[in-house]
């Protein structure tokens, strides 16, 4: 039961993530970042988590 407790925790943390990274996105907010590619990793990181893909599973990193 507490692991399925810290993978739902998980999931809102990314799901937070990846709204947040997009809305940056969407009004090109650069502050603290070095650039829209760090926002654009960020939220590609966030998506993967959520659908458990391993990192190079597919092409979205290079769009």
């Amino acid at each position: 039961m507490v692991v399925g407790l810290v993978e739902q925790g998980e999931h809102v943390e990314s799901a937070v993530q990846a709204d947040y990274l997009a809305r940056r996105i969407a009004i090109h907010d650069l502050a603290g970042t070095a650039g829209h590619a760090a926002n654009r990793i960020g939220l590609e990181d966030a998506r993967r988590r959520l659908t458990r893909e391993q990192p190079g599973s597919d092409d979205a990193t290079a769009r």
